[in-house]
């Protein structure tokens, strides 16, 4: 029988930020170049008890994996279709199958993270956030973007909560239809640091919104300040803060 962890354990996603503002183009005969943490990540996904699919991103700066957490298990299409769209989530690029169990498939040598830089993608784009606020929720990686996206959906009292969004690797964690923000905080922090031990991110966990109100980068002063206003109003938005908030 075969089964799987939770979306945040059942795989990992890693890369290096570098630099350059453009991945190099790869000939299709040439090896796949892959970053040190990739290589560190295939190594625990070959640790798990049964692995079944690894996938990373065509520019060599991302991974995602499945696999079993018993040891009569087979693998199928959609423990494939997990790492592949898991990893293209995430990064926000294409992904191929690196591995299927512990066997490589591909032809690939390990790269210098000061010469590789990730393939470009879209902003992340949310309409409902003033101008400053947009700006650091364009910040956010295509895998976060699409979690804080549905996050706006969610009833109150709510909040989201990341390490840091500047990083390719990015814990995270929300919570929703809590009694009060202050609970609705608790619940999201509590969540980011699951999120964050099991994707052995090293940045702490930070409150990024308080409803529909970001506060990543404000003092505590001024979230709390956030919080009451959320508390009198559900629908507050950044533009209902005090100037220079």
């Amino acid at each position: 029988m075969r089964s799987r962890l939770m979306p945040w354990l059942a795989g990992l996603i890693v890369v290096v930020a570098a630099l350059a503002s453009r991945p190099p183009e790869t000939r299709a005969d040439e090896p796949l170049v892959l970053s040190p943490d990739v290589m560190a990540d295939f190594a625990q996904y070959k640790s798990r008890r049964t692995p079944m699919y690894f996938a990373v991103s065509t520019d060599g700066l991302f991974s995602w994996y499945s696999y079993c957490i018993d040891y009569n298990c087979q693998a199928a299409q959609s423990d494939r279709r997990e790492a592949v769209e898991g990893c293209k989530k995430e990064g926000g690029t294409d992904c191929v199958i690196f591995a299927v169990g512990a066997d490589v498939q591909v032809e690939y040598r390990v790269g210098d993270p000061a010469t590789m830089a990730p393939a470009k993608t879209e902003p992340c784009m949310i309409d409902t956030f003033v101008p400053a606020a947009g700006a650091i929720v364009a910040a956010l990686r295509p895998g976060p973007c699409s979690d804080f996206r549905r996050f706006g959906f969610y009833g109150d009292f709510k909040a989201f909560a990341t390490s840091d969004p500047a990083k390719f690797r990015i814990a995270r964690g929300w919570s929703f239809r809590y009694g009060s923000p202050e609970e609705a905080i608790k619940g999201a922090m509590d969540q980011c640091a699951e999120s964050q031990k099991s994707l052995s991110v090293s940045d702490p966990c930070q409150l990024f919104a308080i409803g529909d109100i970001v506060v990543r980068g404000m003092t505590e002063a001024e979230q709390r300040a956030a919080a009451e206003i959320y508390k009198k109003n559900k629908d507050a938005t950044n533009a209902d803060l005090p100037p220079g908030n």
